[in-house]
């Protein structure tokens, strides 16, 4: 499989990005938790949407990123795998010359995600923590180790904007098995769990495209040997008045899926209990499956975006997991973009 095509190309693009997602989860102890986007064009940076509003021919290859957070549950959360709080922050932003991506490995700066040849993705990190202000803070060293291949299963387009720019998420691997080895500061941690994994891109601005969308993953409980199932849902609003709603269900995480569905199901109009004063939606349904945000499952909680733990389900089974509702109205808002930049450190060369 190739790093670098064709969201590299993607990402090239004026207004361009792409990203590639880690995930993981401590299954044994269930106390930890993590994610992890490596940005060819972070599209959640304020400086590089300044330029494109400055009329720049500013690309993503131009603002590479890394963002980690690190959370853990308290003991009273556990076994609801319901998050406690949030560790550790990294929102770090580059100079171009500190991306550098090959077929088989991206790197920006001394981090990198690798597909190595024995089949397995190693991923490093080496990173300071952003602190408000766009200041460092504690050393962040981790290492990981996902040990499922993924599924040869081509992109899926998301959406098109009124220019043409086209959208793509594409699963890497859905329920892998992950080895976590982190220092923070002087603490060292390890655990072993579960990891979804995934990539993004897209030729043009989100915002461009879309109004809102609800994303969630999550797997089965892997019972007597069996292994485990996962179930990925996408709902999102566009531009153009349609919705593009994916259902994307794996039998065997290393396997191919077994169906992908597409339809015109809304989003509830259930919004209550709002994240920062964003009405994030109790649930969203894709044909016959759907995802329910968790209560007490907070994980970001900003004004145009949270990610939640979420509880899965389908005519068959259900699934636990975590889920997204991105805003990109309010995104668009210049007072987001303000604070964004007192949450997103830039790293001089």
């Amino acid at each position: 499989m190739s790093l670098s095509q064709p969201a590299l190309a993607s990402a090239s693009a004026r207004g361009g990005y792409a990203w590639w997602y880690v995930e993981a989860h401590d299954t044994v102890e269930q106390r930890f938790g993590l994610t992890l986007i490596m940005f060819a064009g972070s599209v959640f940076s304020p400086h590089y949407a300044d330029r494109l509003r400055r009329g720049e021919p500013a690309t993503g290859l131009d603002h590479p990123a890394v963002n980690f957070a690190l959370y853990e549950r308290g003991a009273s959360g556990r076994a609801a795998g319901l998050p406690s709080r949030q560790r550790l922050w990294v929102m770090n932003e580059y100079a171009p010359s500190a991306l550098r991506v090959s077929e088989r490995r991206l790197a920006i700066q001394d981090s990198f995600i690798d597909y190595g040849s024995d089949g397995k993705t190693h991923i490093e990190l080496h990173e300071h923590a952003t602190r408000f202000f766009g200041r460092p803070g504690q050393r962040l060293d981790a290492r990981l180790t996902v040990t499922a291949p993924p599924p040869s299963q081509a992109p899926l387009e998301l959406g098109r904007s009124a220019a043409g720019q086209v959208h793509y998420w594409q699963p890497l691997a859905v329920a892998g098995e992950v080895d976590v080895e982190l220092t923070v500061g002087t603490r060292p941690l390890r655990f072993r769990g579960v990891a979804y994994c995934d990539r993004n891109f897209g030729s043009g601005r989100l915002e461009d495209c879309f109004h809102r969308w609800s994303w969630a993953h999550g797997v089965t409980d892997a019972a007597d040997g069996a292994e485990a199932q996962a179930l990925v849902l996408y709902h999102a609003e566009r531009l153009d008045g349609g919705v593009t709603a994916l259902a994307v269900h794996y039998e065997r995480p290393a396997g191919p899926p077994r169906v992908v569905q597409a339809s015109a199901e809304q989003t509830d109009s259930d919004r209550a209990g709002g994240f920062f004063w964003l009405r994030v939606p109790r649930r969203f349904t894709v044909g016959a499956a759907s995802s329910q945000r968790l209560d007490g499952g907070a994980l970001e909680d900003t004004p145009f975006y949270a990610r939640y733990a979420a509880r899965l389900s389908d005519a068959e089974r259900s699934y636990l997991g975590v889920g997204e509702y991105l805003d990109l109205r309010r995104f668009r808002g210049r007072a987001v973009q303000r604070l964004l930049t007192y949450k997103t450190r830039k790293v001089e060369p």
